[in-house]
């Protein structure tokens, strides 16, 4: 940052924006979340610029770098879809997705925060997010008031505080429903449920594939029956599913 400052010349407004950007571009490649906040402050305190607007501008460049650093990941053949205005990315399974826009939403509102304490049922699968939510309830426990970048200063594992700066920093509609966040809560709950249909399925499938190719009599119906019963157990757990 005294590098920078030292090359640039401000003498008028338009000076004075184009340093900040400047300076907003060299902050959001930091990769510790305490620099990157303590710059922005310092930012907003010398040019006399609200925190929230350094912010929202922060965020706005790390959106762009972000979406440049996955184009130029992208291999030779899916160049094409880029050229036709259509950037492809491989999504998530539905329940990372689900835990990611939770912990968005927790970090914002201790009220959601508490909500998914009380009714994820599961523990959320991807270890970083599981973490971060335990770090959530012990903040909101303390007392302390939802505010992003105290809570990354609250935060010492180096992994949560990288992805809590991402949530931080990534844009949503405030405006959620709580049908919304009944819908994310559902799929991490469903989630441990969803994998063991997919166990038992194969499970299935391969006694199918047994029971076929055995010329033992006894032994090919004893494996009908228990893939019968399995898909006896299968059918519970989905019906189970549509009505929770």
């Amino acid at each position: 940052m005294k590098h920078l400052r030292s090359k640039t010349v401000i003498q008028d407004e338009a000076d004075k924006a184009e340093y900040v950007r400047q300076a907003l571009e060299f902050i959001v490649t930091l990769p510790n979340a305490i620099e990157r906040d303590m710059y922005e402050r310092q930012l907003s305190e010398e040019y006399s610029l609200s925190l929230e607007a350094v912010k929202t501008e922060a965020k706005k460049l790390y959106k762009q770098q972000k979406i440049m650093k996955q184009r130029d990941k992208v291999t030779a053949p899916w160049n094409n879809s880029i050229n036709n205005g259509k950037f492809m990315v491989t999504k998530a399974p539905a329940h990372e997705n689900a835990e990611r826009m939770l912990l968005y939403y927790m970090l914002r509102d201790p009220e959601i925060a508490l909500r998914v304490q009380q009714e994820c049922n599961a523990d959320f699968q991807v270890d970083e997010h599981s973490a971060l939510a335990a770090y959530l309830y012990a903040y909101y426990a303390e007392g302390h008031p939802a505010d992003p970048g105290a809570f990354i200063h609250y935060v010492e594992d180096e992994k949560c505080k990288q992805l809590a700066s991402g949530l931080a920093m990534m844009e949503c509609r405030d405006d959620v429903s709580d049908k919304e966040i009944e819908d994310y809560i559902k799929q991490v709950n469903n989630y441990p449920v969803r994998a063991e249909l997919q166990r038992l399925r194969e499970q299935q499938k391969q006694l199918n594939l047994q029971a076929g190719s055995t010329i033992d009599e006894e032994q090919r119906k004893k494996l009908i029956i228990e893939a019968a019963l399995l898909g006896m157990k299968i059918a519970e757990m989905e019906n189970a599913l549509r009505e929770g």
